[in-house]
């Protein structure tokens, strides 16, 4: 919001102002420069495409918390995002803001770093569910039998998640005493079933000044914030139900309260305060 007197610019998760002990290394916007190629100047020119080795082998080679540096590495190569995928080869801040998803939550818990990856724009670019729209808004709307993408609810299982087979506790796949057969963990209904939830994400907010832009390639979404739901239009609002477990089958969000029917502020923890400046 701009009063005339105080611009507000809202910031991205886990972003902090520049430290000026730190000074400004990376000058991410200048192209090439022979004459400084071989130069140990830290403001040297360099091409884009260069910045993210160069950002990545800085912070990840010099940080204290090696231990934490290496499980974010490891968890990385899980949750892959490629620029032969993406169209952002160029780009700086919104590759080490997804890499930062797993330097910020590498000793957390699983389902917030899922969570994490599954809203950000790069993955819904990467496995393509972003601006995925439900089979009745394409039905009424376009006139199309086209359903959900399937892409990113059938990767989120097996590559990020239970794998295709049950297993033992041993690491062995379970086999059905009936068929000889190793039991799937998942069905091809239960994809499009899933699909069915990753329907209307779109980009949060638009671009701002204080954020990597390039504007002489046109319009490029914001790709730091999360993801968001704007409407219902294009949502897949029926219900989902979830994966067979010991023979027992919910509804995603069983026992889950509505929004609307939670008390004021239930987002803030206990005893929390909060303020605007």
């Amino acid at each position: 919001a701009d009063s005339g007197e105080v611009v507000e610019v809202c910031s991205s998760p886990g972003e902090v102002a520049n430290s000026p002990v730190a000074g400004h290394q990376y000058l991410l916007q200048k192209a090439g420069d022979a004459d400084e190629e071989f130069s140990d100047a830290l403001d040297q020119d360099h091409d884009r495409w260069y910045s993210n080795h160069m950002v990545w082998n800085t912070a990840t080679l010099n940080a204290p918390d090696q231990l934490r540096q290496r499980v974010a590495w490891a968890l990385s190569s899980i949750f892959v995002v490629s620029g032969n995928s993406i169209s952002r080869t160029e780009q700086v801040e919104s590759w080490a803001t997804y890499y930062d998803i797993f330097v910020a939550h590498a000793f957390n818990d699983f389902k917030t770093i899922l969570k994490s990856v599954a809203f950000n724009p790069l993955m819904a670019e990467m496995l393509t569910f972003k601006g995925s729209k439900s089979l009745a808004y394409q039905v009424e709307r376009n006139g199309v039998l086209l359903y959900p993408d399937e892409n990113f609810a059938r990767e989120i299982m097996q590559l990020f998640s239970i794998g295709l087979f049950m297993l033992n506790e041993d690491g062995t796949k379970v086999v059905d005493e009936s068929t000889g057969e190793h039991i799937p963990t998942y069905t091809n209904s239960d994809v499009v079933n899933f699909s069915r939830g990753w329907t209307n994400f779109v980009d949060r907010q638009d671009q701002r000044d204080n954020i990597e832009a390039e504007w002489d390639l046109g319009f490029v979404p914001n790709a730091l914030e999360p993801m968001e739901l704007p409407t219902s239009e294009g949502r897949d609002v029926f219900p989902k139900t979830e994966l067979k477990v010991n023979e027992k089958r919910g509804y995603i969000g069983d026992n889950v309260p509505r929004c609307d029917a939670l008390p004021p502020k239930a987002w803030l923890k206990k005893g929390a305060t909060y303020h605007f400046r």
